[in-house]
């Protein structure tokens, strides 16, 4: 009966997982997150844009584990916006409870952030640069030879 029983809460712990990642990643969501995080959304972004903001996905290990993926130019708006998505999804699940949707022994557990900081390739992109206007001067030079 304990596999029985066990098959089936893996089941919908899948599906819980399914409900979450749909609730955090839609648009008036990731929108309720940056205002109580105190983030401001660039102006430039439109609703199709926000999935790029904020990415978050099941491991591909399986079981009932996501991963979220969240770039910002800012290490502090990075913490304050995971705070926020924690207590997100930490009232979605409450709000759940309450309405008798979920058992009341559901818990959500977030294991710490890792937050990686790129350094700047200020060298790459100048060389590229460097590269790219030699070429165009190039083309510049030989098209004015040939139309002679």
């Amino acid at each position: 009966k304990d596999d029985y029983d066990n098959f089936y809460l893996w089941q919908s712990n899948n599906l819980m997982l399914d409900n979450i990642i749909y609730a955090v990643t839609a648009p008036t969501s990731i929108k309720q997150i940056f205002n109580e995080a105190d983030v401001t959304l660039p102006k430039n972004f439109v609703n199709t844009d926000f999935s790029k903001i904020i990415k978050l996905k099941k491991s591909p290990l399986g079981g009932n584990v996501a991963i979220l993926s969240y770039v910002d130019v800012s290490k502090k708006n990075v913490g304050k916006v995971l705070e926020s998505l924690k207590n997100k999804v930490n009232a979605n699940v409450e709000n759940d409870k309450n309405l008798n949707i979920i058992p009341q022994e559901t818990v959500i557990n977030f294991s710490d952030s890792v937050i990686i900081e790129e350094g700047k390739k200020v060298l790459l992109t100048s060389v590229l640069g460097l590269m790219t206007g030699l070429i165009f001067g190039l083309i510049i030079v030989l098209f004015k030879e040939y139309t002679k």
